[in-house]
C-alpha cells in the first residue's frame, strides 16, 4: 500500500475543464467523505456495503483504513470537497481472494464528468498490484446510468437477482452484478479515457 500511495497525490483534469485532485482516503479526511455519502439519494445510499448513517460508521471506515482491508482513492475538487470515490473490497475467504467489489459514488453534480473513469483505472493498478484477478460491481435496475458506465468500460453482466432489493416504498427491484477481468481492463478503461480530457500530474 505505501507503494501504492507514494504516487499520490495527482491532479486531473476531466471533461468540462473539472480539475480534480485524486489520493487514497486519510483518516483526517473520513467525515469529509461521510458527509458527501450521507447526501446521497437514499436509493445509492443503498448500495453501499454499510449504514452510512449509522453513527458508528466513521470508525469503521477508519479501522478499514487502519487495517488495510478496504482500499478507497478519492476524488477532490481542490482541498474543500470530495467529489467522488472508489473503494475496493478484496475477498476475504481463502476461495475468493483473487476478487474484489468496487463500490464507486461520485456527487450527483458532478456527474458524467470522467471521475468515476479515472478513478476506476486508479484503482485496476491496486488490483493488480493486490493479486486481483476480477472485480465486480453490484448496481439495481432503478440505476441505469451506473449500469451503463460499467457495460461502456467493459464490465460484463454476471448474474440478476430478481426481488433481491426492496426500497423505502416497499418495492421490489432486481441486483445485477457486474464483472470485469483485471488482465484486459486496462485497455478498455484506456479506450473510455479517450472521451475525456485527461491530463494529470504528480501534485
Amino acid at each position: 500500500m505505501e507503494t501504492f500511495a507514494a504516487e499520490y497525490p495527482k491532479v486531473v483534469r476531466c471533461r468540462n475543464h473539472l480539475s480534480v485532485l485524486i489520493k487514497p482516503l486519510e483518516l483526517a479526511h473520513v467525515d469529509d467523505l461521510v458527509t458527501m455519502l450521507r447526501a446521497l439519494p437514499s436509493d445509492q445510499q443503498a448500495l453501499l456495503p454499510c449504514d452510512v448513517n449509522d453513527p458508528d460508521y466513521a470508525d469503521k471506515v477508519r479501522q478499514q483504513i487502519d487495517d488495510e482491508s478496504v482500499y478507497r482513492l478519492v476524488a477532490w475538487h481542490g482541498n474543500q470537497r470530495i467529489l467522488g470515490s472508489l473503494a475496493m473490497y478484496p475477498g476475504s475467504s481463502r476461495w475468493v481472494q483473487h476478487t474484489a467489489r468496487l463500490v464507486q459514488v461520485t456527487h450527483p453534480d458532478f456527474r458524467r464528468a470522467g471521475i468515476a473513469t479515472v478513478l476506476l483505472e486508479e484503482v485496476l493498478s491496486l488490483a493488480e498490484q493486490h493479486g486481483i484477478l476480477k472485480v465486480y460491481a453490484e448496481l439495481t435496475d432503478m440505476h441505469k446510468e451506473g449500469c451503463k458506465l460499467v457495460k461502456d468500460i467493459g464490465f460484463r453482466r454476471e448474474a440478476v437477482l430478481e426481488d433481491h432489493m426492496r426500497d423505502d416504498n416497499a418495492r421490489f427491484h432486481k441486483l445485477i452484478i457486474y464483472s470485469l477481468d483485471v488482465a484486459t481492463a486496462s485497455l478498455l478503461v484506456t479506450e473510455r479515457l479517450f472521451r475525456y480530457v485527461r491530463m494529470d500530474y504528480k501534485a
